[in-house]
């Protein structure tokens, strides 16, 4: 028969429960010193996670909905609002259900979602350590005892030590609505049960020293106060599934530069149940055997070696052969792989987002790519029927086609050919003139890099 539980009891020490008579008193007192800012807010929108592995996307959903950020499509009934469901757009839900999420799993989450992620990692030593968890307090960086594979971040984050992750507590705490501070954190540091977790930090007492950490899992643990250093050692030790360790992550919406009350969401997503062959994630759909060839013929293009472009070829005319070069090795109904908020959801767009929409679509329509892609004789190359689809399926393919030709920003321009300047002088979109679209491209090709290692260290 299989064991089941009714909660767990709370280690204490190291945590106060909040609702003994000890977390109470100490609500009040961090009440009065003005450490409970942020607290309201994430109560109005506190969850327990709906799978045991869903510590990760129940905590942004709380963060999403307590900044008030719109999703742009339905609920239910009538209803915007942010699910945990909603968030597969960088791992698809069932493996999360399976394995929870990363660190960085995380961060491209929230940047899809219209969040800026100050994220941040513990600073660690671990020389003559054996458990491969840090001695923070007093280390010195030596990035040389730290495992190759930690230096390989997805996303670029500063050590930091416990001063400064005090620091970003107070101001967590000390605001009323932003930024919110996220911990990432084993349980075993804290002497509970399982390991890896995710959660809110709701509050700050600082006589002692100690965070209010509203648990998402509530059917296991309830918000209790933990001390500062247990926390961050608790944040040292390595993630067996990132070989990272974990850390902390300040989230804020995200602003445009030129309106600052206009969030850009992402409107074009990578569809995860597609009616692509085997495609339940893009990256899937990438590395199938067929599709091998779509991206080896990527690096031959970004190096002006396009065999269907004749050596006398202008660069125009390069660009031109090496979309057509790239439609031919993609799988059929590759384009079935991306897909608008609308066709997601089947519901109509806000105002605003209608809006972004527009911007997006009006970028494309201005973008060299768009007409190379219209020019390209689809039915021939694909069997596809633009005009049964329409204009959609269009600026579906050349979203696709920007986000696989987007340019690393350190190759040197000299070290590129005529052809391939103007290749990627085509495929670069000018912020100041299309900033919805160049977000767009910025957050598909995030995602569709971290979907592909994902995917890769599953094969």
């Amino acid at each position: 028969m299989r064991r089941t539980f009714y909660r767990r009891n709370l280690p204490t020490p190291p945590a106060i429960a909040f609702s003994s008579d000890d977390g109470k008193q100490m609500f009040r007192e961090a009440l009065a010193d003005g450490f409970m800012s942020g607290y309201f807010g994430l109560a109005e929108q506190f969850l327990t996670q709906a799978e045991p592995a869903y510590c990760g996307l129940t905590t942004l959903t709380m963060v999403l909905n307590t900044l008030s950020i719109d999703p742009g499509h339905i609920w239910k009934g009538a209803w915007r609002w942010y699910s945990e469901d909603m968030l597969d757009c960088c791992l698809p839900l069932d493996i999360v259900k399976e394995k929870g999420i990363t660190f960085d799993d995380f961060i491209c989450l929230g940047k899809c979602h219209s969040l800026t992620m100050d994220a941040k990692r513990p600073l660690i030593n671990l020389e003559n350590d054996s458990d491969s968890a840090a001695k923070p307090l007093s280390c010195q960086t030596d990035c040389t005892k730290i495992p190759d594979c930690c230096l390989n971040t997805v996303y670029p984050l500063n050590e930091r030590n416990i001063d400064e992750f005090r620091s970003d507590i107070i101001k967590s705490c000390c605001l009323p609505n932003e930024p919110i501070l996220i911990v990432s954190y084993t349980r075993k540091k804290l002497g509970q049960t399982g390991d890896g977790h995710f959660s809110p930090i709701a509050g700050y007492h600082s006589k002692k020293d100690m965070v209010l950490i509203m648990d998402v899992a509530r059917y296991k643990y309830p918000p209790h106060w933990i001390a500062v250093e247990s926390l961050f050692e608790a944040m040292c030790a390595f993630d067996k599934v990132s070989g990272k360790t974990r850390g902390w992550i300040l989230c804020s919406k995200q602003i445009n530069a030129q309106n600052e009350k206009d969030l850009v969401p992402v409107f074009f997503k990578w569809h995860i149940d597609s009616c692509c062959q085997d495609s339940r994630i893009p990256s899937n759909f990438f590395l199938q055997p067929a599709a091998e060839k779509a991206l080896e013929t990527i690096n031959v293009i970004k190096d002006g070696k396009c065999s269907h472009a004749d050596e006398n070829s202008s660069p125009s005319e390069y660009a031109q052969k090496a979309v057509e070069c790239l439609l031919q090795c993609l799988p059929e109904d590759f384009y079935c792989c991306i897909k608008t908020q609308c066709e997601q959801s089947a519901s109509e767009l806000n105002k605003q987002h209608h809006l972004i929409k527009e911007r997006i679509i009006k970028g494309i329509h201005s973008n060299e790519l768009y007409k190379l892609v219209t020019n390209a004789k689809l039915h021939e190359q694909k069997g596809i029927q633009v005009t049964k689809y329409g204009e959609l399926i269009l600026e579906s393919i050349t979203m696709i086609l920007l986000v696989l030709l987007t340019y690393d920003a350190d190759i040197p321009s000299e070290e590129m050919s005529d052809e391939v300047k103007f290749l990627k002088s085509i495929t670069d979109i000018d912020y100041s003139k299309f900033p919805e679209l160049y977000n767009d491209v910025k957050g598909l090709h995030h995602q569709f890099i971290t979907m592909q290692a994902h995917a890769q260290n599953q094969s």
